[in-house]
């Protein structure tokens, strides 16, 4: 009688206490064709599953399945996780290590906080080392998340702390689950004349969305994030949206043409600053004035556009806009104002740049006095090479091309000082090309030849020019988040899209 080997130990089942294999023909391993039992030495066919081996001890030895059997034991000279690893004291730096990375791959991909006890999940960090022991879910809302939202939190308000301005999106947003939020977003150009953004805050908004409700919950968010001496700007989305329905006719496809690339131009992912708006808003209006050409339809969905972007913007939102324009060197001629418009846009930032010339008089950096004030001839100073044609300016050259074309701006009298001077060069420099660059490429390329006007810049180029950025990135956001309102409090909500956009890789 050949011998009954005993069943590998990936097989479980307690019935395997009962059966072995043979050894197949030369001893090359074992037979798992037929199960063998020990009591009786039956061959029993095995297919992968144990119902006809339980089945043959129920028939054939009853008294044996009854009676209980010892424990298979493992050979004492198999290598197991368990007698070669100890667990990682939770303090130890390794175990911080991973519970860091855990947090991060949570907020990142906005994950439930319930994935820490997920059973691939648990498989997957045990395989990457067993020696660590997952938290628990409710350490990782409780704790480990909001350990390192502050930590996060305090790098924000730091880099926060060092904008000469700052401008904020404010933006209310509904998820699929008609949960109502509203999300702060804040912009600056920092010391390498990058815009920068940073998600503030985000907060479920039980009350209307009055006038009211939005200024407690902006005051709020001004003085948790210390921002009240920045002079921020607010921009938010119009409530009343235009909608004009039209039939897929080739002639209302061609006179939407120019709203189609303003649209596009002010929804690229790179948030655009509010320099641009007014030239889009000035060329839109001239672009829909209906002529005798146009279709009735056509002269209804002119007159409807004309007349909604007639009311879009209060005067003293107009002069901000213009300062922008302004300070933008593809748009700094103004061709959409009266002379006596544009002169008064320029004393406007002439003046702004002496005052912010007094507010840094306490910066080591010293502005030169009039005697070393000289300026170069254009000659002498080098060329700088030109920047590379981006794509996404293209639809910008094509709508506005023809009105900013790369050319000298209208000369105008300045008679004073430091910032009358920097305006007169500013004024007479080629206006930077719509196909090339960008306007803090150019700034920070020339700063050094306008130290007055390079700071007002930072200041006026911040401003978004729409907050459609922050309502694209939450949208999809939010439902990933209310999905999980049933475990999740306001707090957690707040604190996991807030490091989802601030966490860095």
């Amino acid at each position: 009688m050949s011998k009954i080997l005993e069943a590998p130990l990936s097989l479980k089942a307690d019935v395997w206490t009962h059966f072995g294999f043979k050894a197949k023909e030369g001893n090359q391993g074992i037979d798992k064709t037929n199960a063998i039992c020990k009591h009786c030495q039956a061959s029993i066919r095995y297919t992968g599953n144990t119902t006809n081996l339980r089945a043959h001890l129920q028939r054939h030895n009853a008294d044996k399945l009854a009676s209980p059997q010892p424990k298979k034991t493992r050979d004492p000279t198999q290598t197991t996780l368990d007698n070669t690893t100890s667990k990682l004291p939770s303090n130890s730096v390794r175990a911080q290590k991973i519970t860091e990375s855990v947090v991060h791959y949570i907020c990142r991909g906005l994950s439930p906080y319930s994935v820490v006890e997920n059973t691939g999940f648990r498989f997957m960090i045990n395989t990457l080392d067993p020696r660590y022991v997952i938290p628990t879910r409710s350490y990782m809302t409780d704790k480990a998340v909001q350990r390192m939202y502050d930590k996060v939190k305090d790098n924000v308000k730091s880099a926060l702390s060092s904008a000469p301005r700052v401008a904020l999106t404010c933006d209310g947003w509904t998820s699929r689950a008609t949960e109502a939020f509203v999300t702060i977003t804040c912009h600056y150009v920092n010391e390498e004349w990058e815009l920068m953004s940073h998600v503030l805050q985000t907060r479920a908004m039980h009350e209307s969305h009055m006038g009211s409700n939005i200024a407690e919950l902006l005051r709020a968010a001004l003085e948790e994030w210390d921002l009240v001496s920045k002079d921020p700007a607010i921009v938010t989305d119009n409530a009343a949206n235009m909608s004009v329905a039209a039939e897929l006719a080739e002639e209302i496809v061609d006179a939407m043409k120019p709203m189609k690339i303003a649209t596009l131009v002010m929804s690229k992912e790179s948030s655009p600053t509010l320099s641009v708006v007014a030239p889009l808003h000035a060329q839109l209006i001239q672009d829909f004035q209906e002529s005798r050409a146009d279709s009735e339809i056509v002269k209804e969905i002119k007159a409807a556009i004309c007349q909604d972007l007639s009311k879009r913007y209060m005067d003293q939102q107009k002069e901000t806009m213009y300062v922008c324009s302004a300070l933008d060197p593809r748009f700094k001629a103004l061709p959409f104002l009266p002379d006596d418009e544009q002169e008064e846009i320029y004393l406007r930032i002439t003046a702004e740049a002496r005052r912010i010339q007094e507010l840094f008089q306490e910066e080591a950096e010293v502005i030169p006095g009039e005697e070393d004030n000289h300026v170069e001839d254009k000659d002498d100073i080098p060329a700088s090479p030109p920047p590379k044609k981006k794509k996404d300016l293209c639809c910008l050259a094509d709508l506005l091309g023809s009105t900013y074309s790369a050319g000298p701006a209208v000369r105008h009298r300045t008679t004073q000082a430091q910032a009358e001077k920097e305006m007169s060069r500013y004024k007479e420099a080629p206006p930077l090309s719509l196909a090339e660059g960008s306007p803090l490429s150019w700034w920070k390329e020339h700063q050094n030849e306008y130290p007055l006007m390079s700071r007002l810049a930072k200041v006026y180029l911040c401003i978004p020019g729409t907050s459609v950025s922050s309502e694209r990135v939450f949208s999809t956001a939010g439902d990933i988040v209310t999905a999980q309102r049933s475990v999740l409090s306001s707090k957690h909500v707040d604190q996991l899209l807030f490091m989802s956009k601030n966490l860095k890789s």
